[in-house]
């Protein structure tokens, strides 16, 4: 999960096939957005089975990079990534 610089949350979730019978195949694989009150407010589609991460990343942080299957997938957002920490480590 991550979130942008709106409050928005996105998520890696869902499977795009390879169901086990314990499985529910209704949650399509892909990164779903919702805002800060849990309004569902999209989904970006993967086409890999199994997603499992993302972060937002490149120094204007809006390329989305998504985890899935075998892979490493990114995208451009018109949306800002929530920079956490301006501050320098020690």
């Amino acid at each position: 999960m991550c979130l942008d610089s709106e409050g928005n949350i996105y998520v890696a979730a869902g499977l795009n096939g390879g169901y086990s019978a314990a499985q529910d195949d209704s949650v399509k694989g892909g990164i779903y957005i919702f805002s800060p009150h849990g309004k569902a407010l999209g989904l970006i589609p993967v086409p890999e089975d199994s997603v499992t991460n993302c972060t937002f990343g490149d120094s204007d942080l809006r390329t989305l990079y998504i985890t899935a299957g075998t892979g490493l997938w990114r995208i451009r957002l018109n949306a800002r990534g929530l920079q956490l920490s301006s501050g320098r480590r020690r």
